[in-house]
């Protein structure tokens, strides 16, 4: 049977192991996944004793369950797009779980796409899980566990040339007299600071969270974002992961901001212990991913201002200084992003740029 090497060793290294199915004295089926051992040769004969003590071997098929914690395992995806994945499988799979992987056909597929379209999800949606399912037959093609993969003989979801998707551009930003609104509101220092910085900075905020005081530049009044915190990963051990694009930038800090943060600073060196791993937006620990969401649903309902994700307060303020006329390359390397991704993601958000197009258009 298959003798598998995790990406993940143990501390000490071991990285082999075996997974069977086997039959109980009582007819029962089961599925046996071992501890790691640190030569293959050792966990082979590990599985022959395994498979002489418990009785009867039914298959030494693959089933999907298994087959998808071999892909997870082995996948050179980033951490958060494996975990991703990893939602998206379990969430939407059902029909796929406890069956050996040569049964599952591009009939049943098929049937998973019709479970697929009755759910309250968008076609952009569907077609992501469906290549998401469809990779961990790849993966299985690669490995010979079977000859074609399903997936790609049924094809990926349509579009509905009928159907017509309106989107609310104004949702998607906060206008800075909304901002200024929306700010008034909150009275609690720390969290001013935060959503302050959000709309001024435009991090992501995986990468807010994750600056230390260790990051700022204080001569320079700026601050360098190359991580962001390791909140949905598979990979718990690792605190930091790269910032999405992998991009190392240093980006300056308005004056207001500064402020809020050399506050901050004061108060916090006044900690027993304090040093420079502390977290600006935190203290010795980041600031919880649901207490964020948490205070800005809070703040957003007793202002009444419009909602907005955290991520569109980085729309928000990229916005701002496209309508401010701020150069694209300028805005994308404060963003980490490509000029064109800026233009295409958000020039359209200001209804104002549009009617500067019309002004120039009729004086000719």
């Amino acid at each position: 049977m298959p003798i598998y090497k995790s990406k993940e060793p143990t501390k000490d290294g071991r990285s082999w192991f075996f997974k069977c199915q086997y039959k109980d004295a009582y007819g029962e089926v089961h599925s046996k996944k071992s501890k790691k051992y640190m030569l293959k040769k050792e966990a082979e004969e590990a599985e022959r004793e395994f498979l002489r003590s418990c009785g009867e071997t039914i298959s030494n098929k693959i089933i999907w369950d298994d087959l998808v914690e071999e892909f997870l395992e082995n996948s050179h995806n980033k951490d958060g797009t494996l975990y991703a994945k990893k939602v998206n499988i379990n969430k939407y799979g059902d029909i796929f779980n406890g069956k050996n992987i040569d049964l599952i056909t591009p009939n049943l597929v098929e049937k998973w796409k019709i479970y697929m379209k009755s759910q309250p999800i968008s076609v952009k949606s569907m077609k992501k899980i469906y290549h998401c399912f469809k990779s961990v037959f790849t993966y299985a093609v690669k490995k010979s566990y079977v000859a074609v993969n399903p997936f790609t003989i049924v094809g990926n979801f349509e579009d509905n040339p009928n159907k017509i998707e309106n989107k609310d551009e104004t949702r998607l930003y906060l206008t800075p007299s909304e901002f200024n609104k929306f700010i008034n509101f909150v009275d609690d220092e720390f969290w001013k600071f935060f959503f302050s910085f959000a709309f001024y900075m435009g991090t992501r905020k995986g990468e807010q969270i994750a600056i230390q005081w260790k990051d700022i530049d204080f001569n320079n009044h700026m601050v360098k974002i190359y991580k962001q915190i390791n909140v949905r990963g598979l990979k718990k051990d690792n605190l930091f992961i790269p910032t999405k694009n992998n991009v190392i930038r240093t980006i300056s800090i308005p004056t207001k901001v500064w402020n809020m943060l050399i506050n901050k600073y004061k108060a916090d060196k006044s900690f027993i212990g304090f040093n420079d791993n502390y977290f600006v937006f935190g203290d010795i620990k980041y600031t919880s991913m649901t207490t964020i969401d948490r205070y800005k649903d809070y703040y957003f309902k007793i202002s009444g201002v419009k909602r907005i994700t955290m991520h569109q307060f980085r729309h928000s303020h990229a916005s701002l200084l496209i309508s401010n006329n701020v150069p694209l390359n300028v805005i994308a390397k404060r963003l980490g992003d490509t000029p064109d991704v800026v233009a295409q993601t958000y020039a359209h958000l200001f209804p104002q740029k549009e009617a500067e197009v019309l002004n120039v258009l009729d004086k000719f």
